[in-house]
């Protein structure tokens, strides 16, 4: 078994020095692969028989910085499933609870994976994807304070039963909770300090990050673009902000209007059928 994950990682290796040089690409093959789902057919696989293999990879391969990367999409994955996909006033607070959950754990995968590699882009970009669509674990924004970090505990939740339902979405996704003692003690060494003003915009840091290492990347630009449409509290103003401002000046034109085609796409989607 060690052998195939050994395997696996020269995959992953691989797709990610094919992608490298390519910075003008909407979608990659890597960015694809990274995600749980391209491992798994979660039709016949269940999602805690998933998550035993991913804990199985990162236990034969501790140094492996795609097994932590691709164990923290896999926890994003399942927040977002257990929240479950309709407005947010329709979201109960256990599942609200329980997505918290699975967003520390995908964290602090994410967060080791940032240790482990020289370019950790696509561990940035997740979490630019959980700030803007969740909020960063608490325990996180602590470690940026310099504070020591606290996981949710039954402590921390005081309606009965509450806690007990959240910790049951967790198992039947198959996500580990992270305990108290595994949240990471400390930051990646490389991380830029975080202003009082930045602590609430969180997926404008890792944005910035993800640019530092990879700066104009068309891909993690466009998928920061997806959060600034007004379902998510932006509007298209911000989208052709973007597009026109200093992000994306080494773009070319149409690399520009691929990023303002987020909102024009969404808002002619807003228009009623033609009878």
């Amino acid at each position: 078994m060690s052998r195939a994950f050994a395997d696996i990682d020269a995959y992953y290796a691989d797709l990610e020095q094919q992608d490298w040089p390519a910075t003008d690409t909407e979608d990659s093959p890597y960015s694809e692969a990274v995600l749980s789902g391209t491992l798994f057919d979660y039709s016949t696989v269940p999602y805690p028989q998933a998550a035993d293999f991913l804990q199985a990879w990162i236990a034969a391969c501790p140094d492996s910085y795609h097994a932590h990367l691709v164990l923290g999409n896999f926890c994003f994955g399942r927040a977002a499933d257990i929240r479950g996909f309709g407005w947010a006033d329709s979201v109960t607070q256990d599942r609200w609870f329980g997505a918290a959950l699975a967003c520390e754990t995908a964290a602090a995968a994410l967060l080791k994976a940032m240790t482990l590699s020289p370019r950790p882009v696509a561990a940035c970009v997740t979490m630019m994807q959980m700030a803007a669509h969740f909020k960063e674990p608490y325990w996180l924004r602590q470690l940026f304070e310099g504070n020591p970090p606290e996981t949710i505990t039954h402590d921390d939740v005081e309606e009965p039963g509450l806690m007990d339902a959240a910790l049951a979405h967790l198992a039947e996704y198959g996500v580990p909770r992270l305990q108290p003692d595994q949240a990471p003690r400390s930051l990646p060494a490389w991380l830029a300090p975080r202003a009082e003003h930045e602590m609430e915009q969180g997926k404008d840091y890792w944005l910035l990050r993800a640019l530092e290492l990879r700066p104009g990347h068309l891909e993690t630009l466009i998928g920061y673009a997806q959060y600034l449409q007004p379902r998510w509290g932006g509007s298209y103003e911000d989208i052709d902000g973007l597009a026109s401002g200093p992000l994306c000046e080494t773009l070319t034109e149409p690399q520009r209007n691929a990023i303002r085609w987020i909102g024009l796409w969404d808002e002619l989607s807003d228009f009623p059928e033609s009878e």
